[in-house]
């Protein structure tokens, strides 16, 4: 009983899915915006002279 109180998941292996289908879902939307930083720098005219 202590186990299912502490871990939704054991009870409900949907919600687990869901917290692992929102993890990636971070990470992917994590590198899209670092790269679309990254290219805004590089295009910038401020910006090209440093580096």
């Amino acid at each position: 009983m202590k186990d299912s109180i502490l871990n939704p998941a054991v009870d409900y292996p949907l919600l687990n899915m869901f917290w692992i289908m929102l993890m990636i879902l971070l990470w992917v939307l994590w590198f899209f915006l670092l790269f679309r930083i990254i290219t805004l720098c590089r295009r910038s005219e401020a910006v090209r002279g440093v580096g």
